[in-house]
């Protein structure tokens, strides 16, 4: 399978820019790249939950950046990005379906840390993305299917998605601790 070079059209759900709610340490975001920005500065981290993806990433340039930011954003991106695809089941089944190509975060505005410009850059994001892949893949549960499965009880439905909160905390440790930080 050729690479996919740009998330882009069919691909865009890859995208942080992408739509699709995304609870992350009790908030829930509007799309990836709002949570990102958000924990730059976890103080106003709310003030991101409304965002679309560009003014969240203009907001996130004008934060006072937590002391560490530097050494916990690759980290942050992980995270954010496994509570996108764990907890949106069609994004995952989309993730799933690119293997086994190589994800390219294809960009023209010279991102060469999370992606790629002009053949030249560290595809930091499509590095994580095929890492979170690899993960579900090996990982996925029957249980996890079936809390999308409409034909199912209210009471059902709760007792799986309590047991689907549960088990992204273990999917999510286990990741991080298999993952190259």
């Amino acid at each position: 399978m050729k690479p996919i070079s740009e998330f882009k059209g069919e691909y865009f759900f890859l995208s942080n820019f992408y739509s699709a709610d995304v609870t992350y340490r009790g908030i829930t975001y509007k799309n990836n790249e709002a949570a990102f920005q958000a924990m730059k500065c976890p103080e106003v981290a709310s003030s991101f939950s409304s965002l679309n993806p560009s003014e969240a990433k203009r907001l996130g340039r004008r934060v006072k950046l937590r002391p560490d930011w530097e050494a916990v954003k690759e980290d942050v991106m992980r995270r954010v990005c496994f509570a996108k695809f764990f907890q949106n089941y069609d994004l995952m089944e989309r993730l799933l379906a690119t293997a086994p190509a190589e994800l390219i975060e294809g960009n023209d505005w010279g991102d060469k840390e999370w992606g790629v410009c002009d053949g030249e850059g560290n595809n930091k994001l499509g590095k994580i993305l095929m890492e979170i892949r690899d993960f579900f893949a090996q990982e996925r549960a029957q249980k996890w299917a079936q809390a999308f499965d409409k034909s199912i009880s209210k009471s059902e439905e709760r007792r799986i998605r309590a047991c689907a909160d549960e088990l992204f905390d273990e999917w999510l440790e286990k990741y991080l601790n298999q993952s190259h930080l």
